[in-house]
């Protein structure tokens, strides 16, 4: 089974760290209003991501539903 994919506009409201290298990020989303979002291994030295998730930034991210939570899969500034 396929997951979709949801890109949106978002304002990030607040970063938390968790094991490893994993943040969990609160978002403002422009069509699916507030909501969190596992981003994995974003503070590691190589993501792509660590730069445009910074609080406060609007970002344009890219989202996928799991089992339990929102993951975060793309974000650029």
């Amino acid at each position: 089974m396929a997951h979709q994919a949801y890109t949106t506009d978002a304002i990030v409201i607040s970063i938390r760290d968790r094991m490893g290298a994993d943040r969990m990020v609160r978002l403002m989303t422009k069509d699916s209003g507030m909501l969190d979002a596992r981003a994995s291994s974003v503070r590691e030295e190589k993501s792509k991501m660590r730069y445009a998730l910074q609080p406060f930034s609007l970002v344009r991210v890219t989202l996928v539903r799991g089992k339990h939570e929102w993951r975060l899969i793309g974000a650029e500034s």
